[in-house]
């Protein structure tokens, strides 16, 4: 990684924030790539709020449940499929997430993920499409670049993907529960207008 990092101290500030998660090993030093230094940060700083926590995800909750009900589980798209995508990250991107998830506050870290995750509970589209949103007023020519580069691979491009994914098993004539993260259901070009595009009808189910 030291390799492949420019800004000054960047290295040695994921260092001694990597030595903090206690994940700093040689495999984290000599075979991944920043951007998985940054989740492993994330999940640390998840982890301080001592109220949520990546182990209770729905996805994970999901699958014990699909296991214990003995059902298939079927892909969206595999963890290596994910692998790839973020390994293929240009150097400048991934130094960019790194040095961003560096510059985090993890008390207001946690307040906002707390807020995103009431909202998630409330369920209204167009809060939640609001708090999502990317404010790239501020941002510089290269940043803006680096930034839909970053966006048209974490999301455009996977978006695309699910909606293949999605319309296979709706035309299958199977039953399927079809989970994706939040992020790929409501943005403009996500799963829901995706699929409403595409002449299916997608209505939100309200468990309150």
């Amino acid at each position: 990684i030291a390799d492949h990092l420019t800004l000054p101290d960047l290295y040695s500030a994921a260092v001694q924030t990597m030595k903090m998660t206690g994940q700093l090993q040689v495999g984290t030093l000599m075979f991944t790539k920043p951007v998985i230094w940054s989740q492993i940060i994330e999940e640390f700083y998840l982890r301080l709020g001592y109220t949520l926590s990546a182990d209770d995800g729905v996805d994970l909750q999901l699958l014990e449940l699909a296991q214990s009900q003995d059902k298939p589980v079927l892909n969206v798209e595999s963890g290596l499929d994910q692998l790839q995508m973020l390994y293929g990250f240009s150097d400048e991107i991934q130094e960019s997430i790194l040095a961003s998830t560096l510059s985090i506050d993890p008390a207001s870290y946690n307040s906002t993920q707390m807020e995103l995750y009431e909202l998630w509970c409330e369920g209204d589209e167009k809060k939640l499409i609001a708090a999502m949103e990317v404010d790239t007023s501020d941002m510089s020519q290269e940043e803006l670049a680096l930034y839909e580069e970053y966006e048209q691979a974490m999301h455009n491009d996977r978006n695309e993907q699910m909606l293949q994914v999605a319309e296979g098993y709706l035309e299958s004539g199977e039953t399927v529960f079809f989970a994706v993260g939040l992020a790929h259901l409501l943005a403009e070009d996500g799963l829901v207008n995706a699929l409403r595009d595409a002449g299916y009808t997608v209505e939100l189910v309200s468990y309150s």
